[in-house]
């Protein structure tokens, strides 16, 4: 009943949350503070932690890297105990970017590697092009460029293979 209904608006907050957080980060924030408040009050763990992916996201397009990782890192925590793999491969890769952005190149890559190394034990292959293109950059970023084709190779074969044009073209412009 009731409690159904909350669960499916906090969910439907968290997707609003993520939608707008890359073009309309001040709604992205209000909708993810209402689910998260909502989440708060029906004791929803898992709505919680999605919650803080999205929020993790937001944060990290305004450049509050910090903040973007303290939310990812509060996700990773659940998700981890759930064994859930998609909201681990999801806060991995967002601590990652976040310390990409900080310049811990060695760290972003140890949490690029963990969400690859998920998704691919899971079967998410779909997912692994922007991992792998990901870890191709930071390899750029330390100016190893024999890696970052390497990765970058990787990232184009999953494209090719799940015609993910989006990814090909960003992979292809690094």
């Amino acid at each position: 009943g009731k409690q159904k209904e909350d669960t499916n608006k906090v969910k439907l907050l968290n997707k609003l949350c993520t939608a707008l957080s890359r073009s309309n980060s001040n709604d992205a924030l209000i909708y993810g503070n209402e689910g998260k408040k909502l989440s708060e009050k029906l004791h929803w763990e898992k709505g919680s932690a999605l919650i803080n992916n999205s929020l993790s996201r937001y944060y990290f397009q305004i450049s509050d890297y910090e903040q973007s990782m303290k939310l990812a890192k509060s996700a990773l925590q659940y998700f981890t105990i759930k064994k859930d793999d998609n909201g681990m491969c999801l806060a991995y890769a967002n601590i990652a970017d976040a310390l990409d952005h900080l310049g811990n190149y060695a760290d972003a890559l140890s949490n690029y590697f963990e969400s690859y190394k998920i998704k691919e034990k899971a079967g998410l292959y779909e997912q692994l092009a922007p991992t792998a293109g990901n870890i191709g950059n930071v390899y750029y970023h330390l100016d190893n460029n024999a890696d970052a084709l390497k990765w970058y190779n990787i990232a184009l074969k999953y494209c090719i293979k799940y015609k993910n044009e989006n990814i090909a073209a960003n992979t292809y412009s690094n």
